[in-house]
């Protein structure tokens, strides 16, 4: 195997480590572009003026292209409330401003009481948002 094969294999692997760490969604792109440029060398590419063409120009097009999106998609501003609004029948007394745990959708969440009033057990409740595992709610 070619040393520059490993070479550009070690640059994309660098570049991906550093963007876990950093999750800036810059580098990834540049880290594909390096493994994408191994692979190619792989299949017979010698020219290093083209080698640093790919690695530029897919690294660039896709961070144009593709980082937007990708970052739009971690944004937590973006997600869709759909449990918003519904409502729920509690599976346990929730505390006034305090915390609970209640069955919703087969699964166990942490039920949020922003209220001052004693949600029951048995009382239907309205969801008003989400926020990662915790349910809002509002009697």
């Amino acid at each position: 195997m070619q040393i520059s094969i490993i070479f550009w294999a070690v640059i994309g692997l660098v570049f991906l480590v550093i963007e876990i760490i950093s999750t800036h969604f810059v580098l990834l792109f540049f880290g594909i572009a390096a493994f994408i440029v191994a692979l190619v060398k792989l299949f017979g590419l010698n020219s290093l003026p083209a080698e640093l063409t790919i690695f530029g120009g897919v690294g660039l097009a896709s961070l144009l292209l593709l980082r937007k999106k990708l970052v739009e998609s971690f944004d937590p501003k973006n997600k869709i409330l759909v449990d918003q609004g519904r409502p729920l029948l509690l599976s346990a007394d929730v505390p006034p401003r305090g915390r609970s745990q209640v069955e919703y959708q087969g699964a166990t969440w942490t039920a949020v009481n922003e209220s001052d009033q004693l949600l029951k057990k048995g009382d239907t409740v309205t969801i008003i948002r989400t926020e990662g595992v915790n349910l809002v709610l509002h009697p």
